[in-house]
Order: structure tokens, then sequence, then C-alpha cells
């Protein structure tokens, strides 16, 4: 009468384009249509992982919320995601050859400078994630880092942007394979703290970074440091 199920012991969701999501407990509301996931929620999409507590798929308004709230004898956690850009072997080909033929640019007195690695996935740890699938737009709050192989990003809140689907609030349409999220653009817009290999630093008020280009803009009061060697 209420269309609601709640599964338990256990539960495994496995739809189009390798997609699988586990966990302990699942509450199906029809009416809603929306599912709760509950203990040690774990969702992939081929590659990509994403990793929590709980998960709230709202479908009617397409928004989902990744989190890891205290539960039982548990303090509150973290959340976890892993997106691995470049799937086709003839990107990640290409994205192999135009990091070695471009070598990384020195700043000032830096004998080296924030070289990323464009074939290693993005691994971005927060307190909370929430996915709106019609923007294409996920936001991750809360002490959020996000490495991509030395070089790593922290802020306390991180704007997404990316192409695809990510499987959770939308099916794919009209039955047909959906292309795995990709993300296109990381906005960080409050301080900004970024660190890369040989204890080089730089703060700033906020930055973009765009992953096709492989390019990162860091603006506002920016400090570059490494060593006692400083630029301002």
């Amino acid at each position: 009468v209420a269309e609601r199920a709640v599964l338990g012991g256990g539960v495994e969701i496995t739809s189009t384009n390798e997609r699988r999501v586990t966990a302990s407990i699942v509450e199906v509301d029809q009416k809603a249509d929306t599912v709760l996931l509950n203990g040690d929620v774990v969702l992939m999409q081929g590659r990509n992982v994403m990793k929590g507590r709980r998960l709230f798929i709202d479908r009617k308004a397409g928004k989902t919320r990744l989190d890891s709230p205290a539960q039982a004898s548990l303090p509150a956690g973290r959340i976890s995601t892993r997106f691995y850009q470049n799937e086709q072997k003839g990107e990640i080909a290409k994205a192999q050859a135009k990091a070695k033929a471009e070598p990384a640019s020195p700043i000032g007195p830096f004998a080296t400078s924030f070289k990323t690695d464009p074939t290693a996935p993005i691994d971005v740890d927060a307190d909370s994630l929430d996915v709106a699938e019609q923007s294409k737009t996920a936001i991750y709050r809360g002490k959020v880092s996000a490495r991509q192989g030395e070089f790593v990003l922290e802020t306390s809140e991180l704007s997404v942007l990316y192409s695809g689907q990510t499987g959770l609030a939308t099916p794919a349409d009209g039955g047909e394979v959906a292309q795995n999220a990709q993300l296109r653009k990381i906005e960080a817009r409050k301080k900004v703290v970024v660190t890369s290999k040989e204890g080089q630093s730089a703060t700033g008020d906020w930055a973009d970074f765009d992953v096709k280009s492989n390019k990162v803009i860091l603006g506002g009061k920016v400090v570059v440091s490494q060593g006692r060697n400083v630029v301002e």
C-alpha cells in the first residue's frame, strides 16, 4: 500500500554500462521515486568508484547525496571518489605522448613546476558530495582533497563539471548505453592550497582546473613557495 520496500543482508543493484552499487540496507520509495542506501556503500561505473556510508538518490529531482554520517558506535566519516579520464586506449596514448612532449616549465626561481599527470586517476576525499544530473555538477564539501598523481589541491568546497552520466539519478536515455562520467573542470572558490613534488606549495583565494587541457589557474592573493624561495 505504501509502495515502500526495505532490502537487507547485503544488496547489489546493477544497471547498464558496467554500473553496480552495493550496500548493507536499501530502502526504495516508489511513490517519492527515491532510493536510500546505507552501510558501506560502494558505487562502480566502469573503473570509476564512489564510496561512503549513505547514498540518497532522488530520481524525480535528478539529485544525489553521498555522505558518511555517524552510525551506531561509528563517528562521522569521509567519502571518497576515483575518476579515470581518457578511458579509450587511443586517448590514453595521446595523453601519455603529450605529457612526455611538454616538459615542465620552471616558475621564477623554482627548478620544477606543478606538473600533473593527465593519465593518472583523480581522487577526491570530502565530508559529502551532492550531484545534480541536470546541470551535470558535483559539489564536494568539508575539508576537500583532490589528487592527481603528485599534484594535490585542498579546499573547503569544490565544484566539478562533468560530461556523460554518473548513473545515479538518471537512467541511460532511450535504453542506450550512456558514456561514463568524465570530469571536465574543477573549481574551488574558497581558500585553496596546492602542493606538488619536491616541497612545492601554492596558496590562493580560488582555483580553476581544466582537466581536458591539464591546466590550473590559481587566483586572488597567490603565494608560491619552495623551501625559502617565495613568489607573491
